[in-house]
This record gives C-alpha cells, structure tokens and sequence, in this order.
C-alpha cells in the first residue's frame, strides 16, 4: 500500500483529548468556584506558573498546563479547533504520530515560555498542541505536493492572524514549527514511497 488513509471512523484519540480538557475546565471550575472564569489560585497550581517551575521545581506543570485553560471562551475556541484539525490528523497519521505532534507541540511552547517569558508568568492551554496539530497537516500538503513554500506561506499567515494581546505567541510558534517539521517529514517520506512503488510497478 503507497498511502494509508485512516479514515473518518478513527477520531477516538481527539474525543479523548477534548474529554479530558472540558473535564479538567469542568473540576478547576468547580473547585475555584466560577465556570466562567478560573480562578488565578487553580491557575497557579495547574497552569505554568514560570516562578513555581523555576524555583520549586514543579516541572509537572508543563504538562498539566495543557489541559487547564483561562476561561469558557478560551476552552470553547480551543476545543472546536482540536476537533478540526483533530479529525484531521487521524485520519492522515497513526495514533502514535498524533502524540509526537501533539504532545511534541504543546511541551515544547511551555518549554519554551518557561525559558523566554518573566518568572511571574502564568501561561495556559492547548493552543501550542493545536498549532502542531496545524502545521503538520498544512506541512504534510505541501511536502507530499511539492509545494512546501506555499504551505509555509499559508501557515504564517494564519500564526500572524493569531497574534494579540495576552496570546502566547512563543507557544504557538513552537508548535507550529514542531508540526512543519513532523509534516514535512511525513509527507516526503510517502512522496518516496510512492515514487518507490510506480518504479517497482513499472
């Protein structure tokens, strides 16, 4: 087989993940007392509060970061795009490179904002994962088509679209770079294949 497509049935591993992030919104909400709106105390313990991370080494929290978020807003948005482009990467990659893509995105950008941003930051969110999961699909197009520039093009454009005030742009672009580069990677590796297979067929 030159290419492997998944199909439409296999969305299991993105049901999961908004499951588990409207949980957590759901019990952060209902702890700090305000669905609306979570409260800077829940924020402090499972958000990526820079100055706990550095000085009392809660690295766990550039994990849990990625499954708590601002507000009903930020939650809703986040989770409509997850579904998206969720549905859209499984049914290109294999479970696996889902979690490279994702979970490679997302620890990353808190790496990263941990490193670059002030100590007293508090960061939260999905959105560096969801920027992976974005350019990996935009990437693996253009590779597998032979039009990575345009595709690098598209992707900036809609990164410039989502700068703002209070966004964690450091995030969102290393998730994205994480997804172009897995993207990239994955599309030229089944344009090979299946120049691979026509010489074979030949």
């Amino acid at each position: 087989m030159m290419f492997r497509y998944y199909g439409e049935k296999r969305e299991r591993l993105t049901r999961i993940l908004i499951v588990i992030n409207v949980l957590v919104y759901v019990a952060a909400g209902v702890i700090g007392g305000n669905l609306i709106v979570i409260s800077d105390n829940i924020l402090v313990v499972l958000g990526q509060f820079n100055y706990l991370v550095l000085r009392y080494g809660m690295y766990y929290q550039i994990f849990s970061a990625m499954f708590i978020h601002l507000n009903i807003l930020h939650l809703g948005l986040n989770m409509l795009w997850l579904y998206f482009l969720g549905r859209s990467v499984e049914r290109l990659f294999s479970y696996k490179d889902y979690l490279i893509i994702y979970f490679g995105g997302g620890l990353l950008g808190n790496i990263l904002t941990l490193v670059m941003f002030p100590p007293y930051t508090i960061s939260a969110g999905a959105s560096g994962a969801i920027f992976s999961l974005f350019g990996a699909l935009v990437m693996f197009s253009g590779a597998f088509g032979g039009d990575v520039k345009n595709a690098l093009f598209y992707a900036m454009i809609i990164f410039l679209m989502n700068m703002g005030f209070g966004v964690n742009y450091i995030a969102h672009a290393a998730g994205l770079i994480v997804g172009l580069l897995y993207g990239y990677y994955k599309g030229k590796a089944y344009a090979r294949r299946i120049v691979y297979y026509s010489y074979s067929y030949y």
